[in-house]
């Protein structure tokens, strides 16, 4: 299904206002949906590690919620990058730091994670318990609620979107309703007791319960940006006149160029251009470097990585004999298992997704590619050549608007694009697009003074 018929879809039906045991139940199925409606893949098969020990100390660090002082909720992103002997949040490590600094006192959240690892020290509190817990109760929930009128209203809603299945995705919504309003439940405990000053969260969507909960008990809810917004991206594209009531009050974004992109419902008050603070980092680590082994870099992405593959299928026979490739996986990736395996190419080299370094590669790299991976604008501002492989969703529409940002047609000729790829490094200035505002403790606490 195409977006615009999707959005008409939403607004004839006024799904943003539809109410299912008071919860706004389109809020948290609007992103996955679409997906399924353009029969793509919205899960994979991953091993969740849910040792019995993270249950534990669901109970055991309880004394986390009890601690003096002005108190902060960060809650971390899922999935955290290894970086020697340590795995850290690269969207919130260093916010909390710096909010330590400015006096508050930062309390970590923590989901079930795909990775094997230990639970850092300090005021971190896993929510494995409770998200067992509301799963547990949603299941003993009677199926015989599914017979009311709101249920046959989302089996109706599946049926127009062509959504496969309906009837079972129906009784995981209903299912997923119910464990929602368990969780805000508890989230609203955890409120109760620290008293916090705001919420700071990475992703949104997906997050609807804990924002519910800081709106009912009045807490600040702010959002760091993660990804692209752009046209067609579900968790940030409400241009079509939709609304979202879980959403977060303030949206701190990369900068400008993104926050010109964005179209926001209305619960959120602010956008505010703040930077990106783990990559302002490693920029200020390795900066530019003049030692290029590789030619092009791809950038992994999951759902589009096989379309890059079979491009790369044709392109690697017509390139130059030395041109070498270096493929950094998206870190989804948490095996050895991934389509670019399937390339046979001597000058190719794919990175390990966990033990690699995204910002390294851009150090040894002399351009880019990718569909429409967020980490092509980081490329950019190591002063990588960039290139875009279109396709139908067009992403990057207003990124190669910019100067010395290059589209690439698979449906082109294959001498043409090799062309243009090869001249295209070859002209590269390297020159570093600064597309990202500069982050700083003073900015955090401006904001901080603006928010609070």
């Amino acid at each position: 299904m195409k977006l615009k018929e999707f959005e008409k879809i939403e607004r004839e039906m006024q799904l943003d206002r539809s109410i299912v045991f008071n919860v706004a139940w389109w809020d948290l199925w609007r992103y996955s949906l679409y997906s399924r409606s353009r029969k793509v893949e919205v899960s994979r098969k991953r091993n969740v590690h849910l040792p019995v020990w993270r249950f534990f100390q669901g109970i055991t660090r309880l004394k986390c919620f009890f601690v003096k002082g002005q108190s902060v909720v960060v809650l971390r992103h899922p999935r955290f990058k290894k970086e020697g002997h340590r795995y850290i949040d690269i969207y919130t490590d260093i916010i909390g730091r710096d909010l330590e600094e400015l006096g508050y006192k930062p309390l970590y959240l923590e989901k079930s994670t795909t990775q094997s690892r230990d639970l850092d020290q300090g005021p971190v509190y896993p929510l494995d318990l409770i998200a067992a817990t509301a799963s547990l109760v949603s299941k003993l929930m009677p199926i015989f609620f599914l017979k009311s009128s709101s249920s046959t209203f989302i089996y109706e809603v599946l049926h127009r979107l062509g959504v496969s299945d309906p009837e079972l995705i129906r009784k995981i919504i209903f299912r997923s309703i119910v464990s929602f309003k368990v969780r805000v439940l508890f989230y609203r405990v955890i409120i109760k007791l620290t008293k916090p000053r705001g919420l700071f969260l990475v992703v949104s969507c997906g997050n609807e319960d804990i924002i519910c909960a800081a709106k009912k008990e009045s807490v600040v809810s702010i959002e760091l940006q993660h990804g692209s917004p752009t046209r067609g991206k579900m968790n940030y594209d409400y241009s079509n006149d939709i609304d979202k009531t879980y959403f977060p009050d303030f949206f701190l974004s990369f900068g400008q160029f993104f926050t010109n992109q964005l179209d926001l419902p209305s619960p959120c008050k602010s956008v505010i251009n703040f930077g990106y603070p783990y990559l302002q980092d490693k920029y200020r680590q390795l900066g530019k470097s003049w030692h290029k082994k590789y030619d092009l870099l791809v950038l992994s992405q999951p759902d589009c990585d096989t379309y890059i593959v079979e491009f790369l299928k044709t392109l690697i026979k017509r390139l130059p004999k030395d041109f070498s490739i270096l493929v950094q996986l998206h870190p989804q990736y948490f095996s050895k298992v991934n389509p670019y395996g399937l390339l046979e190419c001597p000058n190719l080299e794919v990175a390990d997704s966990i033990e690699s370094s995204l910002y390294e590669a851009f150090s040894v790299s002399k351009s880019a590619i990718t569909v429409y991976s967020t980490a092509i604008y980081e490329a950019k501002m190591f002063g990588l050549k960039a290139f875009v492989l279109s396709d139908e969703r067009n992403y990057l529409r207003e990124f190669l608007r910019l100067e010395d940002v290059v589209e690439i047609n698979p449906s082109d000729l294959v001498d043409n694009n090799v062309s243009k790829i090869v001249k295209g490094i070859a002209k590269s200035n390297n020159d570093s697009l600064k597309l990202f505002s500069v982050y700083s403790k003073e900015k955090l606490k401006e904001v901080l003074n603006l928010i609070f």
